[in-house]
């Protein structure tokens, strides 16, 4: 989450050691009661998607989405080819949210993945064949 004073609890520097490139830029997308949501675009133009919570420990639901989403990912790419596709966004990186001197904190996790764009809404008869 972008705090105050611009500082994002080491996302920044979490993804430009994944990505060895710059992030360029930041920009808030949302949030919920438990979570924020922001863009991050890195200096090649890449984008991606974070979602960054502060109450939840470390080890929170963040890994568990990651596992999801991975697990989703595999599966799609295994589908026949005349199967609906599913796009599932690729998890770059997962980790704790850090604390002014740059460590792990007590709370607070982000999950950091693919940025989809979205197009026009697909007909929910292709969807369920896609999840089926």
């Amino acid at each position: 989450a972008l705090g105050p004073s611009g500082g994002d609890a080491g996302v920044s520097a979490a993804l430009e050691a994944h990505a060895g490139e710059a992030v360029a830029s930041i920009s808030r997308v949302g949030s919920s009661g438990w979570s924020s949501q922001a863009r991050y675009t890195l200096q090649s133009g890449r984008t991606l998607f974070v979602k960054t919570a502060q109450q939840e420990p470390p080890e929170g639901m963040f890994s568990g989405e990651a596992a999801g989403l991975r697990a989703m990912r595999h599966a799609a790419s295994q589908a026949p080819q005349a199967a609906p596709a599913l796009v599932i966004p690729e998890v770059a990186l997962v980790g704790p949210l850090l604390d002014a001197q740059g460590l792990p904190a007590a709370r607070g996790s982000f999950i950091a993945m693919e940025c989809l764009e979205f197009g026009p809404k697909a007909k929910q008869g292709e969807l369920g064949e896609a999840l089926a």
